[in-house]
């Protein structure tokens, strides 16, 4: 769905280089996802990590939104009623094999809460067992006003990624979907609900 889109505008080209930059600098995987339908569709990404472990997820697969980092950024940027309607509707019951995934509404409010306040979704072995994230929105244009697009995410296995490396991150993870932004055509996604893997 997503690549459909994408292919026609010719965006994964255009983006590729920002998410080879940024996994070069962080030494590890670099994933970008669009909104298509109400979705998250994960479509391109570039890998950093010179090691023999490696996070290498498959594109093209639509990200569950409460067990994911580019979920989270999402869902935090829309005000909290309609986040919770949207996850109310899709359940918390999708087959998550981590160890830490959520299964209350109460939990998830407080990590969205965290999200809003700190600018990033961030994960920690929930949709799967030893990978940890954290991921930014992509608005349309880099406006802070600008509809979200997208979300972009650093991942990898939890070993390396300790909550202080993971937040280091954020700051180029903000410059990068900054840019990502300044190279949106003009695409807005009509089927979306917010203002708007497994990572």
């Amino acid at each position: 769905m997503g690549s459909r889109v994408l292919s026609s505008t010719k965006l994964i080209d255009l983006c590729q280089p920002v998410l080879d930059k940024l996994a070069l600098e962080s030494s590890e995987l670099a994933r970008l996802s669009v909104l298509e339908d109400g979705n998250l569709i994960w479509v391109a990404k570039a890998q950093g990590s010179q090691s023999n472990i490696r996070y290498e997820p498959v594109d093209g697969q639509i990200a569950p939104l409460h067990a994911t980092a580019m979920g989270k950024a999402w869902l935090s940027s829309m005000p909290e009623e309609q986040a919770l309607r949207l996850i109310t509707e899709r359940g918390l019951h999708a087959r998550m094999e981590g160890p830490n995934v959520i299964h209350s509404i109460e939990k998830l409010r407080a990590d969205l809460a965290e999200a809003r306040r700190s600018g990033f979704g961030i994960v920690d072995e929930e949709a799967e067992p030893g990978v940890s994230a954290i991921a930014v929105v992509v608005r349309e244009k880099g406006l802070p006003e600008g509809a979200v697009v997208g979300c972009l995410s650093i991942g990898g296995p939890t070993h390396r990624l300790r909550r202080e490396r993971l937040l280091s991150f954020a700051p180029p993870l903000r410059d990068a979907a900054n840019n990502l932004g300044k190279m949106w055509v003009g695409r807005r996604d009509a089927g979306s609900i917010g203002s708007t893997g497994r990572s």
